[in-house]
């Protein structure tokens, strides 16, 4: 390349840069008449009123949610209610609250875009030469659906050298109806998808707990994986002779379906049910038992590609009988044979409520209390584990062994 095509190239840069300049600067006269706002708080009245906050509501181009506040809980309409996350709430209003105008930008709708501050509506099917917008409305409601607060947030804008706000992150925004769009300083952490609101982890049954995992499947046939001791290692069973597991931790991985167990969507139990056109068809059933009397059997179906499980917890009786129950606990000797500390006293030596082979946790009760809290967590819902989890359960045994051996397949040899 040379001398001549780097000094084309060089002015070609310079226009660019040039032309997206003055496409978002506002005219001489929008600047006069917006600047009086620069430093300002975006919503004045937001901190104090925050707590009257009881929808809000996210409108994009492509979809549109509500996270609802019932009581002390928000949760997210379009995902059957399911609980948001409260730092995903918190942080939204404290960023909006904080947000202050710093810069006014232009008023003119066909440069909206550049900023990203253009209303989110999807252009016409016919328009395929338009882009989608990916700017985001927030509207804030109080519980009688009045309007506290709304906002387009358009792309963010980080300042840099020789930059006003050098070091501050920023975001440009405009509100609805309004034609003047700002640069705003502040940082606004917005999830854009419903999914990105909620705790995705659904299922958390700690490995020491674990005894036993059956998978039963629908054709025919079961994988069961157990140990007879906490220290044991977990180890499929039922392998035919002279065959061996293609992988030797696959016990230890079906053990720990239900550990750390997150979804990758979350619905109304009636996704599980027949829909017209959809394809339905049954799924494996895990049992998971754990060595303090907790039962968890998750029944699953595919829908559509996709798997889709309904959780039930319960207690095993006969093992919750020879658990103490909560008197018996407070008044059982510790390990050393001395009795408990008196109620209200710091306690000098651990309870040993549980021999060895047993998890650390102890009564009757408390299992019976933890079957109703997760009965109550699960029972509104159907949930859509995470693909890498539901591949383990539902492979069958004969496609987790190797193939036999040609020696070991082949009969024997005639005498002689």
């Amino acid at each position: 390349m040379n001398t001549k095509t780097h000094s084309i190239l060089g002015i070609l840069v310079v226009v660019g840069i040039a032309g997206a300049y003055f496409a978002t600067r506002p005219a001489a006269s929008e600047s006069s008449e917006a600047a009086s706002g620069s430093g300002a708080p975006l919503f004045p009245d937001l901190v104090s009123k925050a707590d009257a906050v009881s929808t809000i509501v996210v409108k994009r181009a492509a979809t549109q949610f509500t996270i609802n506040k019932d009581g002390e809980t928000w949760r997210v309409a379009e995902k059957a209610g399911y609980p948001a996350k409260p730092d995903a709430v918190r942080a939204l209003l404290i960023g909006l609250s904080q947000l202050k105008l710093d810069e006014p930008k232009t008023q003119r709708p066909e440069q909206y875009s550049k900023l990203g501050v253009d209303d989110p509506v999807a252009p016409p099917p016919d328009s395929a030469d338009k882009n989608v917008p990916q700017s985001s409305l927030i509207t804030l409601k109080d519980s009688a659906g009045k309007e506290i607060a709304a906002v387009i947030l358009g792309n963010p804008k980080y300042g840099g050298q020789g930059v006003v706000g050098s070091g501050s992150s920023g975001v440009y925004v405009r509100k609805p109806g309004d034609k003047q769009s700002w640069l705003a300083m502040g940082t606004v952490e917005l999830q854009r998808e419903p999914i990105g609101w909620l705790e995705s982890t659904f299922a958390d049954i700690k490995r020491e707990r674990i005894r036993s995992v059956v998978v039963s499947h629908p054709i025919g046939g079961t994988v069961t994986v157990s140990r007879d001791k906490q220290a044991d290692p977990f180890i499929v069973k039922d392998i035919p002779a002279g065959r061996e597991l293609k992988d030797p931790g696959i016990g230890e991985g079906i053990a720990a379906t239900l550990t750390g167990l997150t979804f990758q969507d979350v619905a109304a139990p009636s996704a599980m049910e027949a829909s017209a056109g959809s394809d339905l068809k049954p799924g494996p059933t895990v049992t998971l038992r754990t060595f303090d009397g907790l039962v968890i059997t998750a029944n699953s179906i595919t829908k559509d590609a996709k798997a889709w499980w309904r959780m039930t917890a319960s207690a095993d009786e006969a093992i919750l009988a020879t658990l103490p129950p909560t008197a018996a606990a407070a008044s059982a000797t510790t390990a050393d044979g001395s009795k408990p500390d008196a109620p209200g006293t710091p306690p000098s030596t651990p309870a040993a409520l549980a021999t060895p082979e047993s998890p650390p946790v102890g009564t009757a009760e408390a299992i019976k209390k933890e079957v109703a809290d997760l009965n109550a967590r699960w029972s509104p819902y159907a949930f859509a584990p995470a693909d890498w989890k539901v591949k383990s359960v539902n492979t069958p045994l004969a496609d987790m062994l190797k193939e036999p051996s040609p020696a070991a397949s082949a009969p024997p040899a005639a005498p002689g």
